[in-house]
């Protein structure tokens, strides 16, 4: 099975691409997902508290205020046991513009991507599993010995998942992290989104699989003109940047928010990611283009 490029914290799902529309999902609410600028968001924490970080911070006008508390359904953390500053927002219409505007309160947001297919119209699933570890064998039996063990589902949706699946393998056998001895990649013919995502004792948490994600964080269209290769990062990756990008900030952030190094770009051919000293798992590598006032991200595993 093809190996993608995979984050689990920080903001475990960004969306190829960031129109407004992007962020509705399959059950017709709208699903976000925002790092708060907040020093570490309280396991509790809910859409009054939300509200409330987001007033003490920003200067909101009253109407958007009232949107948001209207059409907010509910705030959440994101792996409620991790220390991180992710949330979940979940919202009855498109509140993406709003939360554009909160540049105190929220240092980036992004669309739950929940379209799981590929170019070939195959689809891929990153569940973290409500396990202690995956063994390195696990395959499909095992998935769905797994979920039936822990969850009641139909008869309608188990065959679904028994006709569809592919394939189910340990995404990262070698690694030693806590969250990630428990992911697996799925393969699947079908969509299988609605069904994985209902399954709230088996799966702690899903992301879509991409082979390489390059992202703009406000509405933009996705940008081939930054991409780093190779990802999974070996000695020689590089983060190539199209010519027209000369003034570029960048950091690069371990999951728990923390940047570990951070540099600047004025024109050269790449910036050479491979030489950074990194332990291995997933980061995200932050670019600020200070000439169209843009954040963009790039998701990388070591």
């Amino acid at each position: 099975m093809k190996r993608i490029v995979f984050t689990l914290s920080l903001v475990l799902n960004i969306s190829l691409a960031f129109s407004q529309n992007d962020c509705l999902q399959y059950d017709g609410n709208y699903e976000y997902r925002a790092e708060l600028n907040i020093a570490e968001v309280p396991v509790d924490f809910d859409k009054n508290d939300f509200l409330s970080h987001i007033t003490a911070l920003d200067d909101i006008a009253a109407d958007d205020l009232n949107t948001l508390s209207t059409e907010v359904i509910a705030v959440y953390k994101i792996f409620p046991m991790a220390t991180g500053e992710v949330v979940t927002i979940e919202a009855q219409s498109e509140i993406y513009p709003i939360l554009s505007e909160l540049e105190n309160a929220i240092n980036f947001h992004f669309c739950v991507e929940n379209d799981c297919s590929n170019d070939e119209g195959e689809f891929q699933y990153l569940p973290l599993l409500y396990i202690e570890t995956v063994p390195n064998d696990f395959d499909k039996n095992d998935f769905i010995d797994f979920i039936e063990g822990v969850e009641t589902v139909s008869n309608e949706d188990l065959a679904t998942l028994t006709n569809n699946i592919t394939a189910v393998e340990k995404t990262f056998p070698s690694s030693q992290s806590g969250v990630l001895v428990r992911v697996v990649t799925i393969a699947a013919t079908g969509d299988l989104y609605p069904i994985l995502d209902s399954l709230e004792n088996a799966i702690e948490y899903m992301e879509c699989g991409f082979d390489e994600v390059v992202l703009g964080m406000d509405g933009l269209k996705n940008n081939t003109d930054i991409l780093v290769y190779p990802n999974p990062i070996t000695d020689n990756s590089v983060i190539k940047i199209g010519k027209d990008r000369t003034d570029l900030k960048w950091e690069v952030v371990n999951t728990l928010g923390e940047i570990i190094h951070q540099g600047s770009h004025a024109g050269a051919d790449g910036i050479e990611i491979g030489k950074i000293a990194m332990l291995d798992g997933v980061y995200f590598v932050r670019i600020h283009d200070k000439k169209d006032k843009q954040i963009y991200v790039v998701r990388i595993v070591k």
